[in-house]
């Protein structure tokens, strides 16, 4: 290796290894567990506990609960074989602990409906067939079985599709799964969307789904999954990441922006397929004020709106006039600030991939939206400043794949823009 060439760190060698001798990976795909991490997030100690102290509580609570129920019968009938009652501080304590334990089982039950995937291994093995999958996806690609482990331990297991064409580090399609799906069963919808973005793939599944470890896990264990895949192409270097949530997946998404967000927003945009404003307005929608806060005081709340009007990164929305699951008042196309950027389709129910038209129309969007960045950065940067020096931030038009140059040229002076982001850049520069 040349010495002025720069140090490849862990992922970014790995890759460059794998596809550099590139051949078919059907062992890996078809293997019951997922690979060795190649990115481990920053343990998060305090999500651990708290999740680790409810999952005991909820595994003790039952056995309590019995004992507490017996000794009480014995002490009516046969007193003189009942067990002693506990001492009253180990009465409350043991109390707590029906209440914490009741509390997560709760939870877990609530968690079944919101991401009905957890329960995925009762499918059998003929979901987890990953290769049988994506064989037909061999022509014009290359596939690396990938894993991360997220900042609650969960090990991640997903896939990396390189598109011809495009950079390692180029423009990349993150993709967040909607709730009842794994992605192996649903990667063919999103090839026709990579090859018009000109972008790799990451796609994955969630902690506790597929072959990603974790039991029973809550919402912090879902964002810290989807944390886990950024952080990846963060260490990779991505110069462009289309962050793409569909349905839950928004929810997903929008949480793990609101508790870490990007330290250079200008190199993402999100797109929001079929999601929604808030699952307590799902909940509103079924049990009333009962159901909103019942799902809010359950911690299984993805709060899209407020992590939107907060975040800095550009914000591309979708609906499906046929999507009676999502309601007025809960379509984030109905957020005064996403109303330039929103895409509404004349078709479609929930659950419908998207269609070519839709897709082209994502496209322009988003070539308008970085290019437009690049224009802005390019514009504020004083006269005597050469704009390689830096490259590492991803938004000048030498550092850009040869895909998103040509994107430049087609979308550089459109309008289809996100004006709130255009002017987020702007105060960052």
């Amino acid at each position: 290796m040349d010495s002025n060439s720069p140090r490849l760190n862990t992922v970014q060698s790995t890759f460059q290894t794998y596809f550099g001798k590139y051949e078919t990976p059907t062992t890996t795909l078809q293997s019951p567990l997922p690979p060795e991490p190649l990115y481990s997030a920053p343990l998060s100690y305090w999500s651990i506990a708290k999740k680790g102290i409810l999952d005991v509580a909820a595994l003790s609570a039952p056995f309590l609960l019995i004992y507490s129920i017996g000794r009480f019968c014995l002490s009516k009938i046969a007193p003189t074989v009942a067990p002693r009652p506990f001492p009253l501080k180990v009465t409350y304590a043991l109390n707590v602990l029906i209440a914490l334990g009741a509390y997560r089982i709760v939870q877990a039950v609530v968690g079944f409906p919101v991401h009905p995937a957890i329960l995925s291994w009762l499918k059998g093995e003929e979901n987890l067939q990953l290769y049988d999958q994506l064989r037909s996806l061999q022509t014009g690609k290359q596939m690396m079985r990938i894993s991360a482990r997220s900042e609650m331990g969960h090990r991640i297991d997903g896939v990396f599709i390189k598109n011809t064409g495009v950079d390692l580090q180029g423009r990349c399609l993150l993709i967040s799964p909607p709730n009842e799906e794994l992605y192996e069963n649903i990667l063919d919808s999103f090839t026709e969307l990579s090859t018009e973005l000109k972008a790799n793939i990451l796609i994955y599944n969630y902690a506790g789904v597929g072959r990603s470890t974790g039991w029973f896990p809550n919402r912090d264990a879902m964002a810290a999954s989807h944390k886990a895949m950024r952080g990846l192409l963060e260490e990779l270097e991505s110069k462009e990441i289309c962050d793409f949530g569909w349905s839950i997946g928004g929810g997903v998404k929008w949480q793990s922006h609101a508790e870490a967000p990007p330290e250079n927003p200008n190199k993402y945009v999100s797109i929001d397929y079929q999601t929604f404003r808030s699952v307590a307005n799902i909940g509103y929608q079924i049990l009333w004020h009962f159901g909103s806060w019942g799902v809010s005081l359950l911690q299984w709340n993805y709060d899209n709106e407020r992590a939107i009007k907060q975040s800095q990164c550009g914000c591309i929305p979708i609906d499906c006039t046929g999507d009676k699951l999502m309601q007025e008042g809960n379509r984030p196309t109905e957020i005064e600030k996403l109303n330039e950027s929103k895409i509404v389709v004349e078709r479609g129910r929930h659950g419908s991939p998207l269609d070519t038209a839709t897709i082209s129309e994502i496209a322009i969007k988003v070539n308008a939206h970085f290019s437009n960045c690049v224009n802005v950065h390019l514009a504020s940067a004083p006269d005597n400043q050469d704009v390689t020096e830096n490259s590492s931030e991803g938004l000048h038009r030498e550092d850009l794949p040869i895909s998103q140059n040509d994107s430049l040229q087609q979308a550089g002076d459109q309008s289809v823009s996100i004006d709130e982001h255009l002017r987020n850049c702007q105060e960052l520069d």
